[in-house]
């Protein structure tokens, strides 16, 4: 039986180096605001940008960013994705958050996502990523609380790409 995908594998090794959880970083910027984005192998090398546009820097509360990546296939309709999907908190709801967040709920996004082991992962290469779950929560009790939190999903044919640092430090802010 012949295949029709032909695989190229080279298996995963065993890694004993540090490994850390969670997102320490998010840049955002209008989806539109990027003329192009270049893949040599299998990391971004280059995003150029329009004009002198850049991505915007948002610090969300400690201990709450994360990057699910999550796939989706159906072999009887020849279907595969990836949802790829990052969520953080903003403490303390203020009129300024809620602008942005409002801003943010109604855009096409293209987001550089920096985890904990120092890795940029990048979303909105093959179409925009959405904000597509923003709530508010004032909390109960003094312990409790009160934050915006954000949900950006980008559905991709592929994993997110992983960014060469060199390509991000010239396209944030």
């Amino acid at each position: 039986m012949a295949n029709v995908c032909l695989m190229s594998l080279s298996g995963i090794p065993y890694e004993c180096d540090v490994n850390l959880a969670g997102i320490k970083t998010l840049y955002l910027t209008d989806w539109n605001n990027v003329e192009s984005v270049t893949v040599e192998g299998d990391t971004i090398s280059t995003i150029a940008m329009k004009d002198t546009m850049k991505f915007k820097k948002y610090v969300f509360a400690k201990n709450t960013g994360s990057l699910t990546k999550t796939m989706t296939k159906d072999d009887s309709k020849g279907t595969r994705y990836f949802l790829n999907e990052f969520t953080c908190n903003f403490n303390k709801m203020n009129e300024y958050k809620r602008v942005e967040l409002n801003e943010l709920a109604a855009g096409q996004i293209a987001g550089i996502v920096e985890d904990m082991n120092g890795i940029y992962w990048y979303l909105g290469k093959d179409n925009y990523a959405t904000a597509t779950a923003v709530t508010g929560q004032s909390g109960a009790t003094t312990d409790d609380g009160n934050f915006y939190a954000l949900t950006i999903q980008d559905m991709s044919g592929a994993l997110p790409y992983p960014i060469d640092a060199s390509a991000v430090a010239s396209v944030i802010e």
